[in-house]
Order: structure tokens, then C-alpha cells, then sequence
């Protein structure tokens, strides 16, 4: 369960929205920050589940954070089934 924060910044170009959640099994905290504008429900290291593709993850404050640098969209070739 993620809780959406009234927080933005600029991640590659984009606005992202601030999403923070806990993961109990490891007593970690995960702070993702997610866009809109792109509205696939993905993310790195298993992590999505928010409206919006995950650009940023910080897990535990900095132990571990992940952030795009570029972001490239494409057309598909074939519909995705």
C-alpha cells in the first residue's frame, strides 16, 4: 500500500510525485517518486502499483536508490496481448 505525498520533483525531464511505503518483512522504508504522464503502473526492483511509472526508488533512506536518467518512448510495433 503506497500513500501518495504532496510532494513533486524533476526526475529526467519529468514531474514525479512523491509515494512512500513500508516493507515489513525487511523494516524498510520505500520512497518512490512516480509520473503521471506516464501511466503504466511499473517500476524497478518489482516496485509499481502506483498511476504512473516509478523513476526514482529509494530504499531506506539511501541505502539503495535507482533513478532514470532518460526516459525513451516508443511506438510498438505489434499490440501488446
Amino acid at each position: 500500500k503506497w500513500k501518495v505525498l504532496n510532494q513533486i520533483k524533476d526526475i529526467a525531464g519529468y514531474i514525479c510525485m512523491k509515494a512512500v511505503t513500508e516493507d515489513t518483512v525487511k523494516k524498510q522504508t520505500i520512497t518512490a517518486w512516480f509520473c503521471g504522464d506516464i501511466p503504466v503502473s511499473v517500476g524497478p526492483e518489482r516496485y509499481f502499483g502506483l498511476p504512473g511509472a516509478i523513476l526514482e526508488l529509494d530504499v531506506n533512506e539511501g541505502d539503495v536508490v535507482i533513478t532514470a536518467t532518460k526516459v525513451d518512448l516508443k511506438k510498438l510495433d505489434t499490440p501488446l496481448k
